[in-house]
């Protein structure tokens, strides 16, 4: 049997700030602007449990860049 690996498609908001190199404090925060923006797709909240697909969050810290 292989193994096959798969990319992480979706992240918490302390691996957001650890991939993107940023506060969790700032990652909190842009994740909630995140999720009433356009990119709200990108957000799954359920309960407590968030989780925030990588490349939609990429793709919406671009947008923020000056």
């Amino acid at each position: 049997m292989e193994v096959i690996q798969v990319p992480q498609l979706y992240a918490t908001v302390k691996e957001i700030a650890k991939i993107f190199s940023i506060g969790e404090f700032t990652a909190r925060q842009l994740i909630h602007e995140m999720a009433r923006s356009k990119y709200k797709h990108g957000v799954i909240c359920y309960g407590r449990m968030l989780r925030v697909k990588i490349s939609e969050f990429e793709k919406f810290f671009q947008s923020k860049s000056y």
